[in-house]
């Protein structure tokens, strides 16, 4: 495997670790009655919200798509771009870790 081809791989590698963390999201209800979808890891970007003073209006972020709750006029908000950029960079590290232990492996093995 080349260099360049090594960090396309990482960095494809990386954007797959993205996206899919982005796709996975996490649902909470508390204080009297704030609801939040939110979306990231390890940290968190993205956060659907809505206060109420219905506990059911809260609990629908359990039941409904993140469209029709915007629909209904809960917010989004992106928290910060260092969550972003920080998440990005440990599935930058993770993924140059692995790929050089699969690229040592190789070689090793050839070798033998």
């Amino acid at each position: 495997m080349t260099g360049s081809s090594r960090w396309f791989v990482i960095l494809l590698l990386t954007l797959i670790v993205f996206v899919c963390t982005s796709i996975v999201h996490t649902n909470d209800v508390c204080c009297m009655f704030a609801s939040m979808r939110s979306y990231g890891f390890p940290k968190q970007y993205i956060v659907i919200s809505k206060e109420t003073d219905s506990l059911e209006e809260a609990q629908r972020v359990y039941t409904l798509s993140t469209i029709e709750l915007l629909r209904e006029g809960w917010q989004i908000k992106i928290t910060s771009i260092a969550h972003v950029v920080m998440n990005v960079s440990v599935y930058f590290i993770c993924s140059t870790s692995l790929v050089s232990v699969l690229y040592a492996s190789k070689k090793k093995v050839k070798k033998e």
